[in-house]
């Protein structure tokens, strides 16, 4: 995982400071590169943790700038086919990344976010994020993810947006 993180580095480093948003994703992505290193150094740190924290960094601040206007129109099925990790998501019919990118925002930030294990293991841990729309008991969507492809969710997306901007 540490070895995926600094490749998106790399990539990251060679657009420079293009835009405010971008520059925050890509210290959230060395602070996620942190963890997943003291993770592997047998440090007590949950990478889950710090991935869905990280969620605000690289989805949630370049949405509100409009900086992935670039990637809302990519499909998520073709993505799933390119090696991207596949969300279960139950309700709401969800096939652009902006449309599951806008709901992941809305679940984070109104605290809709659940973990089914307190491991510090990615692998075991799966995370479902859901939708309650003007605050109603029920959710209209639920998209789970295990905690190990949540982080290469977050990095594939940050590698598509600079491949979009560059």
């Amino acid at each position: 995982e540490a070895h995926c993180v600094r490749h998106l580095m790399t990539d990251f480093e060679r657009v420079g400071d293009r835009n405010q948003s971008l520059e925050f994703a890509r210290r959230t992505l060395k602070n996620l590169e942190f963890i997943v290193s003291s993770r592997g150094n047998g440090e007590d740190v949950h990478v889950v943790t710090q991935a869905v924290v990280s969620l605000l960094g690289l989805l949630i601040f370049p949405w509100e700038r409009s900086a992935i206007a670039a990637v809302k129109k990519e499909k998520l099925p073709v993505l799933s086919s390119q090696g991207w990790p596949k969300w279960d998501m139950t309700g709401r019919r969800v096939v652009e990344v902006g449309d599951l990118v806008k709901l992941l925002r809305d679940s984070t930030a109104h605290g809709k976010v659940a973990f089914d294990s307190d491991s510090p293991e990615p692998a075991n841990v799966m995370v479902t994020f859901s939708n309650h729309p003007n605050g109603q008991s029920e959710a209209d969507w639920s998209g789970k993810i295990r905690g190990d492809h949540l982080i290469e969710f977050c990095q594939r997306f940050l590698s598509s947006l600079i491949g979009h901007l560059e």
